[in-house]
């Protein structure tokens, strides 16, 4: 896809749930081109963070938790034993996994992690956020600014909501 838009070093891919890196890290490497990389989990920002240092690659971790305001400071982040994919800020978002726990993540916003980059070289954004896509994208103000392309995972049952 990014072939197809003709997509270069000189624009940026957000990666909203980046977990370890599994998308930014060939996706910087191959566009050589700024990636934002979002994820709220500590555990997972602990190792994106130690694969964009052994790929030295022009990706700005963020860890932190995208909410629609900055009021709370923290929010919980539902954890999963055994599958760090998983994690979401609903609490029976995988039913199949019957122990759940929980970690405090800082909060921001989109806009507000956006502040210093130029909306117009924003050309695509990947949101796997485990439920979560529809209100990140609802509360991301910027959205009529940018003209790109948004990859989302969703599950209809939260859809319908």
């Amino acid at each position: 896809m990014a072939n197809q838009i003709s997509f270069t070093e000189n624009d940026i891919f957000i990666d909203i749930g980046a977990n370890t890196g599994l998308v930014s890290i060939p996706f910087a490497d191959e566009f050589n081109c700024h990636v934002i990389a979002i994820e709220a989990s500590r555990q997972n920002g602990k190792f994106l963070k130690k694969n964009v240092k052994n790929n030295n690659l022009n990706i700005k971790p963020i860890i932190k938790f995208l909410s629609s305001d900055k009021l709370r400071d923290e929010t919980k982040l539902f954890t999963f034993n055994g599958n760090n994919g998983a994690n979401s800020f609903y609490e029976n978002w995988n039913p199949s996994l019957s122990k759940t726990d929980f970690e405090l993540v800082k909060n921001t916003t989109l806009d507000y992690e956006l502040r210093d980059y130029a909306i117009d070289k924003i050309k695509i954004i990947k949101l796997d956020i485990e439920g979560y896509e529809f209100e990140e994208l609802k509360n991301f103000k910027l959205i009529n600014q940018i003209q790109s392309i948004i990859i989302f995972e969703y599950n209809v049952n939260y859809l319908k909501k």
